[in-house]
């Protein structure tokens, strides 16, 4: 990381890209700093936490909710079954000051669009998981739908920390800003 102090022009303001994940809502937070350390300084304070309370670039959330209707002819069959899910998305935002520096800008929206793919994956893991929960809860019967539904919930919480290992948490898909040179102050 370069500290700038050289004059340049101010950085356009950085607007969220067109790969913003699909399907989930968006809540942004605010980073603040100048260089690398500022931000990361600002992370500490202002990103998400994960279950072990650890701060976060970005978290995915979700809820399967589920419900279903009992069948006229048998009272413990299940007539058709609906799964809604919920999904939120914690991303930062970052304007970056005039005496920011030009390269970590760039760097900025690149690693930003890199991180919004990956929490894509996680949308997209919740989604394919509402779609065969409908299934499994519309086949199974009246006594095994909670049962069901927990094993699927379970199952789904598995997939995402399988999806987070198997893309190193975004490192292998090339999210991993705070990885990079950090200069002395």
């Amino acid at each position: 990381l370069l500290l700038a102090a050289c004059a340049h022009p101010p950085p356009p303001p950085l607007e969220p890209s067109p790969a913003v994940p699909s399907g989930a809502e968006i809540h942004w937070y605010t980073l603040e700093g100048r260089d690398r350390i500022d931000l990361i300084e600002s992370c500490l304070h202002n990103c998400p936490r994960d279950e072990q309370g650890v701060a976060v670039a970005s978290l995915t959330t979700w809820e399967l909710r589920w419900g279903w209707t009992r069948a006229p002819y048998d009272p413990c069959a299940v007539a058709s079954a609906s799964v809604d899910t919920l999904a939120s998305v914690a991303l930062p935002r970052w304007d970056p000051p005039p005496d920011a520096d030009p390269a970590l800008v760039a760097e900025w929206g690149g690693w930003l669009a890199r991180l919004e793919r990956h929490e894509q994956g996680h949308v997209d893991l919740v989604r394919a998981f509402a779609d065969s929960a409908e299934v499994r809860i519309a086949g199974s019967s009246c006594d095994r739908v909670e049962a069901e539904g927990a094993a699927l919930v379970a199952s789904l919480h598995a997939a995402q920390i399988d999806y987070d290992r198997l893309t190193g948490s975004g490192h292998t898909q090339g999210a991993s800003f705070w990885t990079g040179p950090v200069a002395a102050r």
